[in-house]
């Protein structure tokens, strides 16, 4: 034990310079811009973005305040504060709209007091008057919403029973996320799509931001006309949200490429078919044709993607 133990209170050693810099401002700003060269712009229409210092804006969905920062299991880290969108664009500047932030907030804390994580709680219901207000006070609204990831579990209800589970009287994720996302997580749950469709209605500029792990729907982004502007944030660490804020905000100039080809359902995936066939092994029957090489290499595929492998917008405008 004394070997994991010494963890615990010995900071990593240093890759250059003989100065032990864990969590240190250096490499919080290092965390900072590994988020914003990955983040990638799915859309901007009508140059809504990027926002300008002063703007006047409706921060909506759950993730405006439950910015998840990376996966579970193995793949967590402890970090000792985490910002979220509404503490980026606010210390950017953009003026947002204080009632409903404040519901938000309210709605979050609530929701973590209870145990839960972030990215695995129900889209929150917010009232048609509160909305009306919103609208009143300004014609953009950006929407957020979050997906969580982690190790055991992927993408459905369906858990790995073959070894005894140490956390029995607790409520699995497999089980939490059949609850959350009866479709999926892939999919927008009935609620999201109540509020984005509420949404549209009642603004005229409408950004979605999608802080997740992995590839999830993003027709209801491509064909919706009223949704002018898109931006995958990812799950970018503990300065995730302020660095979505600076490219929302053009304070960063959106650089990054879909490393996954976005298709259209689930079910587009030859990899989907058998998944979880077995908990002990993968039967990879897609062979070499995973991701693009599959969606490129046959016809039948092609119009299944909604956004391709290697896709990412800029606001520059040269050729």
């Amino acid at each position: 034990m004394k070997k994991w133990a010494r963890a615990n209170y010995q900071p990593g050693l240093p890759l250059y310079g003989g100065q032990r810099v864990t969590a240190s401002a250096a490499h919080i700003g290092l965390s900072k811009q590994a988020a914003l060269e990955g983040m990638v712009l799915l859309k901007n229409e009508g140059k809504i973005l990027p926002l300008k210092t002063g703007q006047k804006a409706v921060l909506l969905g759950k993730g405006s305040f439950d910015y998840v920062k990376g996966g579970g299991g193995s793949g967590d880290v402890y970090t000792k504060y985490v910002r979220s969108v509404y503490d980026g664009l606010s210390e950017c500047g953009v003026e947002l709209y204080a009632p409903v932030c404040d519901f938000y907030r309210d709605y979050v804390k609530a929701r973590y007091d209870e145990g839960m994580a972030p990215g695995m709680m129900p889209e929150a219901e917010i009232s048609e008057t509160l909305l009306e207000e919103a609208a009143a006070y300004s014609d953009t609204a950006i929407l957020c919403f979050s997906r969580f990831s982690g190790e055991g579990w992927d993408r459905s209800d369906v858990e790995y029973e073959a070894e005894p589970n140490p956390w029995g009287n607790e409520v699995s994720m497999p089980k939490t996320a059949g609850k959350i996302f009866p479709k999926g997580d892939f999919y927008l749950t009935e609620t999201e799509e109540k509020l984005v469709e509420t949404v549209c209605e009642r603004f005229s500029k409408v950004i979605a931001v999608l802080n997740i792990g992995g590839v999830v729907d993003t027709k209801w982004i491509r064909d919706n006309s009223a949704i002018g502007a898109a931006l995958i944030c990812w799950q970018g660490g503990m300065e995730g949200g302020t660095a979505a804020a600076a490219i929302l905000t053009g304070r960063e100039n959106p650089c990054g490429k879909l490393p996954d080809t976005f298709a259209g359902e689930i079910g587009d995936y030859p990899s989907t078919e058998n998944f979880h066939e077995s908990p002990h092994y993968v039967d990879y029957t897609e062979d070499i044709f995973v991701g693009y090489r599959y969606f490129e290499t046959f016809e039948s595929a092609k119009p299944k993607v909604v956004y391709p492998f290697g896709y990412g917008l800029s606001y520059t405008t040269f050729k």
